[in-house]
């Protein structure tokens, strides 16, 4: 992530939660207000199929309603 070697993997299928991944150490929380990069490259012919789910929340204030 973002230039950092994080894992390797020996599957030939699997499905693999990269959360973990995310997250910086010294906070213990994914990263707010900057981008992260993520690069998959498989040491052979492969076939990769990419699901992203991303999940925001908002958070009004005052007392008007839009």
């Amino acid at each position: 992530m973002n230039g950092t070697k994080k894992a390797d993997f020996n599957l030939t299928d699997a499905e693999i939660d990269l959360t973990g991944y995310l997250v910086e150490s010294s906070t213990n929380l994914i990263p707010r207000g900057s981008w992260l990069s993520i690069e998959i490259r498989p040491n052979d012919l492969a076939y990769v199929s990419i699901d992203m789910y991303v999940q925001g929340f908002v958070q009004s204030r005052g007392d008007n309603t839009v």
